[in-house]
């Protein structure tokens, strides 16, 4: 069995969620997880530049009805803006259709959208490693040989480690910035999917 896309960035997104400006997240500006600062030409930013100028944007109040209801329609419903977000995920951080479980396919997705590709495969890789299933060279490139590492690793045990080292991100970014605090529930939420 070969790993699908759709399913695993569909979990991704619902990590993700909508549209997000909080000044303490280190990602910055984001929509469905694509950050500005890090995808300043995504095509979807003049829509959500366009729809921060409309007169019922509540500013950068997440979570209010208002803000849900401003997301709702201006940028929940917009067809080409929602049809952006899938190809940009594929071209950017799919290469995972190797992987024989679908599930440690969205947690490598997962990975390396919420650390980065080079990140992410560096996270992933480790984990691999402690695994001992052989030598695997840690580069943060994924390639015919991590995908043979993935695979040669039974799903739940490397599922678990995914997780591990994650969470173990997670703390690390804390203990090194305590204004990343808020963010620590929802993170480790995060590392323990699926």
């Amino acid at each position: 069995m070969v790993s699908q896309f759709e399913p695993a960035i569909l979990l991704v997104l619902r990590n993700e969620g909508g549209y997000c400006d909080v000044k303490a997240d280190k990602g910055g500006e984001t929509y469905r997880g694509i950050s500005r600062t890090q995808d300043p030409e995504w095509s979807g930013w003049p829509v959500v530049d366009a729809a921060k100028k409309s007169p019922d944007y509540p500013g950068p109040q997440k979570g209010t009805s208002a803000y849900l209801e401003w997301q709702k329609a201006n940028l929940d419903s917009n067809q080409a803006l929602q049809g952006s977000i899938l190809p940009f995920y594929r071209a950017k951080y799919w290469d995972f259709d190797g992987i024989e479980n679908q599930d440690v396919a969205y947690k490598v997705l997962d990975m390396c959208v919420d650390m980065g590709p080079t990140g992410g495969m560096l996270a992933v890789q480790r984990a691999v490693q402690r695994c001992a299933v052989g030598p695997i060279v840690v580069d943060g490139k994924y390639g015919a040989h991590t995908e043979a590492a993935i695979n040669a690793i039974e799903a739940a045990r490397l599922l678990q480690e995914l997780r591990f080292t994650s969470a173990q991100r997670y703390v690390r970014i804390l203990l090194n910035d305590s204004s990343q605090e808020q963010f620590i529930d929802g993170w480790l939420e995060r590392a323990v999917l699926p």
